[in-house]
Parts: structure tokens; C-alpha cells; sequence
């Protein structure tokens, strides 16, 4: 019994991911998704574009769901995000996956 929840666990290390790595990058990225609701959205579609502004990120479905999904890694100061909203019953990605400034990953970073 022992020996095979031992087993178990080691497979589950080798199968399960701790980080993501992108070509060219030696750093490793760990994922965060924030359901959040649909109100929020037009901030966070401008703050992946550029602008100076501090997302709201308020989790909940009222109104609709949006899924923020970020890869990042504190250390390096690097983050990329992707932004998806649910419709007919999945999630359908609004934007692609944008590179933050290290200035607004620090921020959204600090926000997770």
C-alpha cells in the first residue's frame, strides 16, 4: 500500500506542470487565471495595451464572465497575459497573448 502511493506521487510529479518555458526564454513562468467579471473588462483591455491605467480585477460572474489568464516570473519581472470572454458556453479568446512592459508586470503581479 505504502509503495504505491509512493509510486503514485512520483508519476504525478512527472505529469503535472510547476511552469511554463518560452522558446528563447530560460526563465520559467508560472500561470495564474482570474475569473473575473465582465465589468472589468474594458480596463484590462487597456492596460494590455499600453495605457496608463490600474486594471480592476474583480472576481465574480455578475453581468458575465472574463478569464485573464497571466504567465509571469517575479524574479525575471517578465509577464505575458491573455484575455478571453465566455461566450456560448467556452471561452473565446478577446486578445493574444501580449508581452507587458517590466513596469506593468511588476503591477499586475502585485495584483495576483
Amino acid at each position: 500500500m505504502g509503495v504505491c502511493v509512493v509510486l503514485c506521487g512520483l508519476l504525478s510529479l512527472l505529469v503535472y506542470k510547476s511552469g511554463y518555458k518560452l522558446d528563447g526564454l530560460d526563465v520559467l513562468l508560472k500561470k495564474r487565471q482570474l475569473e473575473l467579471n465582465k465589468n472589468c473588462q474594458t480596463s484590462v483591455m487597456d492596460f494590455l495595451n499600453g495605457k496608463n491605467v490600474v486594471p480592476q480585477l474583480v472576481e465574480g460572474n455578475e453581468g458575465g464572465t472574463i478569464l485573464l489568464e497571466v504567465w509571469y516570473n517575479e524574479t525575471a519581472g517578465i509577464a505575458y497575459a491573455r484575455l478571453s470572454e465566455y461566450k456560448e458556453l467556452s471561452f473565446q479568446n478577446v486578445t493574444g497573448i501580449v508581452e507587458l512592459t517590466a513596469e506593468n508586470a511588476q503591477s499586475l503581479i502585485s495584483k495576483l
